[in-house]
């Protein structure tokens, strides 16, 4: 392409260089702010602790599908919370077969709770903890779908895990209900 005496495309050229620059100012700010979400208020700030409701084992009440269900297992060790979910399917009576796998992961880096996800055929999913508000437990990573992963306690036998995000240029939100189960 050429250039020269060509005003138009000079136009063209500039206009875009600008808005480069623009947006990539935009992402600069995002990942500083990301970075800042420390605060002196230690109720903002969330720790190993306030994830200790989620140990032992829960079924996922929101999916109705006939002869298949959602398990999670948590279990506290030392300086971390592993967990397992897992979709069973019923193929007779007292008998199941595995579906589906996923191992999760709280570990304290820092003076940060990340959540680690690892599903089968998937790349490894992190999300650092952004703040508590409350009886809620955010955790954010903006360059992943769902942005937000929130564990809210509702009681010692009930925590509902919502998911939040950008969805295809859409806003997306899912509330799985979890029970604890003996």
């Amino acid at each position: 392409m050429k250039f020269k005496g060509n005003k138009i495309s000079f136009s063209i050229l500039g206009v875009l260089l600008f808005v480069s620059c623009l947006s990539s100012k935009k992402v600069d700010s995002e990942i500083q702010n990301k970075d800042n979400v420390k605060s002196t208020n230690s109720d903002t700030l969330v720790s190993l602790n306030d994830l200790y409701f989620l140990e032992g084992n829960w079924l996922d009440t929101t999916q109705n599908v006939i002869n298949k269900s959602y398990y999670d297992t948590w279990q506290i060790m030392k300086d971390s919370i592993f967990g397992k979910s897992t979709l069973l399917k019923a193929i007779s009576p007292g008998f199941f077969d595995t579906i589906y796998n996923e191992s999760m992961s709280m570990i304290e880096l820092d003076d940060r709770v990340m959540y680690v996800i690892r599903s089968s055929n998937k790349p490894l999913l992190a999300y650092p903890s952004f703040k508590k508000l409350g009886d809620s437990l955010i955790f954010k990573n903006i360059a992943e779908s769902p942005q937000e992963v929130i564990f809210i306690n509702e009681s010692k036998d009930h925590f509902k895990l919502l998911l939040r995000g950008l969805n295809d240029g859409f806003k997306r939100e899912t509330i799985y209900n979890y029970y604890r189960v003996n």
